[in-house]
């Protein structure tokens, strides 16, 4: 029984070993395990990890680069300056505008155009550099990743650049590198008078005490400010437009139409023309349709009845300088076989001792055996049709329509059923091309209109000073 009882103990005693060790091993085999798990789950984690990093990056880099690029070619523009800015926004002179919307998280381009997304945050910021120049300071914040990045605008100051570009650059290269149509320019013309007879030698207004109509330059607070209205990028010839009208002209009846565009011609070359050293280096002129029409994209010979011809065997009076224009057709009319357009001009008027023009080649009305009268009319508002793809001949809102009334030289015919009437055309104060009163009809009817004239003047781009202005109304730029 004793030894049963040792012998009992001595198994159980063995069966417990056999368990415990059983056990040890057991555990030894899952803390490897784990271990092993672990390590993978660590690898699969940090390889997550960077991938998941590199895509933030990513993802920021493109978003950022994007605005980046906008805001170099911002910085590099000619003369481009900050207008306004403030946390969210920025605005620049030449007319972008870059905003942040903090609850979309998006910036745009003149509020319309997304150029970036997922933006968590973005500042823009102003200081002035050592050197005197603007810069601007960009912090933008996507996911985790900030960058702080400057942005000189570094063509600002004229004068460093005059001394860097003047000795490759010149004539048209000149004039597109600095120009835009718009600019103000300090232009001051020589100081003229003219005088234009009155009466059927000259602008066809009843004969007054005097006897003519008198113009003199505007000078001192009077003087007429300039802007760029065309730049021929390749001759560098630049022709300028007064900011505001000039004198006002009146003109009437059938020499008002037959002299009209050789008066308004005339006027400003002697008012608005320059010299210097004894040689012309600045001729003066009206403006014209041509002017206006080349600036946009309406096409006139769509507009209703342009062109269409009627013949009136009553009612057939004309001016005698129709006899020469275009549109005028073969019944014995025509004195030529060159016709002139509507805003050429015949004579260049004779100056008396006394100083006052006239123009005798074409004087009065005659009678057609059959009038041929070819409708030239049309009328529209161009700041509706400005062409935006001119580059820096495209005109800004406001150069043509400057809310004021002023002849066109340039001549119209407007025919209708029983009348054709024969009109000198005209910009109306609300900007439309259009005709004012007409001045003489085929009935051998007369009229008048007094309406300011407004001058263009054409110059080289040799005469500019770069090295002073920008440009603007208040810094304009300045001649040599």
């Amino acid at each position: 029984m004793n030894n049963f009882k040792k012998n009992k103990g001595n198994c159980l005693k063995y069966i417990i070993l056999s368990n415990r060790g059983i056990t040890i091993t057991s555990v030894v085999i899952y803390i490897a395990i784990v271990f092993v798990v672990l390590a993978a789950v660590m690898r699969i984690t940090t390889y997550f990890s960077n991938n998941i990093k590199d895509i933030a990056d990513i993802t920021f880099e493109s978003e950022f680069d994007k605005l980046n690029l906008y805001l170099i070619d911002e910085s590099e523009r000619n003369d481009n300056a900050i207008d306004s800015i403030d946390d969210s926004q920025i605005s620049f002179t030449k007319g972008n505008k870059y905003t942040y919307n903090g609850v979309e998280k998006n910036i745009y381009l003149n509020d319309t155009v997304k150029i970036c997304e997922n933006v968590d945050n973005c500042i823009f910021e102003q200081k002035s550099a050592e050197n005197g120049k603007i810069v601007f300071v960009l912090t933008i914040t996507i996911g985790n990743k900030t960058k702080n990045i400057e942005y000189t605008l570094s063509k600002t100051s004229h004068e460093d650049e005059k001394i860097e570009i003047d000795d490759y650059l010149s004539g048209g290269s000149l004039a597109s590198y600095y120009l835009e149509v718009g600019d103000y320019v300090d232009y001051n013309p020589d100081i003229g008078t003219y005088k234009v007879v009155d009466g059927e030698n000259g602008s066809g207004i009843d004969v007054t005490s005097t006897g003519y109509q008198e113009f003199t330059t505007e000078t001192g607070e009077n003087s007429l400010k300039w802007r760029v209205l065309s730049i021929d990028e390749k001759t560098g010839n630049i022709e300028l437009i007064s900011a505001t009208v000039g004198q006002p002209l009146s003109l009437y009846g059938v020499n008002g139409y037959n002299h009209g565009v050789d008066i308004l011609n005339d006027l400003c070359e002697t008012l608005y023309s320059k010299t210097a050293q004894g040689v012309k280096v600045a001729t003066g002129r009206s403006i014209n349709v041509e002017d206006i029409n080349k600036k946009t994209t309406y096409d006139y010979t769509k507009y209703t009845d342009y062109g269409k011809v009627l013949t009136y065997t009553s009612n057939k009076y004309y001016p005698k300088l129709y006899a020469v224009e275009l549109g005028s057709t073969s019944n014995g009319l025509n004195e030529t076989t060159k016709l002139i357009n509507e805003s050429e001009g015949v004579e260049e008027g004779t100056v008396n001792v006394s100083g006052v023009t006239n123009y005798t080649k074409y004087i009065g009305s005659g009678t057609a055996t059959t009038l041929y009268a070819t409708n030239t009319f049309y009328q529209y508002i161009p700041e509706n049709y400005l062409n935006t793809s001119l580059g820096i001949n495209t005109v800004p809102t406001g150069l043509i329509n400057i809310n004021s009334a002023y002849w066109l030289a340039s001549r119209c015919l407007k025919n209708d059923s029983i009348v054709a009437y024969f009109y000198m055309r005209v910009v109306l104060q609300s900007g439309s091309v259009n005709i004012g009163t007409h001045l003489f009809n085929s009935k051998a009817g007369v009229k008048g209109n007094t309406l300011a004239i407004r001058p263009v003047v054409s110059l080289s781009v040799n005469l500019f000073d770069f090295s002073v202005g920008d440009g603007s109304e208040n810094n304009p730029w300045v001649m040599k």
